[in-house]
């Protein structure tokens, strides 16, 4: 008896194969128990540089649409028409209405300054690209900063020549009539002369000078608008270092030769260009 149980269980065991299945027909197989797994987190896919650098674009793509609609939308305030060739515009009328808000005298420095910085052709139009342009060159949003920036920008023609001679050079297209006109008519140089330079003593005796002339002087060249602004920064008031050996204009000789013969007392030197605050 004990020899046949031993005999059994040996033949039990050697049924036993590598998976631990049980090799004998009258033996049901026994799987091998599995410890229980915990179910699986879902993986979180990681933000790459790419992605975010992807993500900053987009936010910044949209900022700029909200800014550049806000751009326009300022400047439908003021838009008078458009163009035959589909480009809108703010005309005199609407350029007009800007200046009274801004609270600026149509007839002094300021809307010629405001002309100047939005990048009008003609004084006192402006079309919508260049508006957005030169609006986003100043880093301006609303009237009370582009008033402010008006302002600034007077304010440094005092020390900042260069920036003054850019102003002054614009003036001529401003003084012609017609876009293709090559000069302009000798009264609108002296009205404006002696509004852009804060009555500058050499742009007065200028005046002077032209109103002596009468008709022999009916207009300037842009030649000689330009250089006026640099003999300014040439000479004293009695043209002692003007020579006419030098390339000057026909005309600047004449009126040296007309300062000479018509004398005045000394007046206060002004070094830099002053305009009217």
């Amino acid at each position: 008896m004990a020899r046949s149980t031993a005999t059994s269980k040996r033949a039990a065991a050697a049924a036993i194969d590598n998976d631990g299945m049980m090799d004998t027909a009258n033996t049901r197989p026994v799987k091998k128990a599995r410890a229980p797994s915990a179910k699986a987190a879902p993986a979180t896919k990681p933000t790459t540089a790419a992605g975010q650098r992807g993500k900053d674009a987009q936010e910044t793509v949209t900022a700029e649409m909200a800014t550049l609609n806000a751009r326009e939308e300022w400047f439908r305030e003021y838009q008078d028409y458009n163009r035959d060739d589909g480009r809108q515009m703010i005309g005199l009328e609407g350029f007009q209405r800007l200046c009274d808000a801004l609270k600026c005298d149509m007839a002094g420095l300021e809307p010629m300054v405001l002309s100047w910085k939005l990048g009008a052709d003609e004084l006192g139009t402006v079309e919508l690209e260049t508006w957005d342009s030169k609006i986003r060159e100043m880093g301006v949003a609303d009237n009370a900063a582009l008033k402010k920036a008006i302002d600034t920008t007077v304010a440094k023609f005092k020390t900042d020549f260069a920036s003054y001679r850019s102003f002054y050079r614009k003036m001529f297209d401003y003084l012609k009539t017609t876009p293709n006109q090559k000069l302009v008519p000798v009264e609108n140089v002296k009205e404006t002369l002696a509004l852009i330079t804060n009555q500058h003593w050499l742009f007065m005796r200028f005046i002077e000078f032209l109103n002596a002339q009468g008709k022999a002087v009916p207009s300037l060249t842009r030649d000689q608008w330009n250089l006026l602004l640099e003999l300014s920064k040439s000479v004293d008031p009695k043209f002692s270092t003007y020579s006419k050996e030098e390339a000057w204009p026909s005309l600047f000789d004449d009126f040296y030769d007309w300062v000479l013969a018509h004398p005045v007392s000394d007046p206060e030197p002004i070094d830099t260009i002053s305009c009217r605050l």
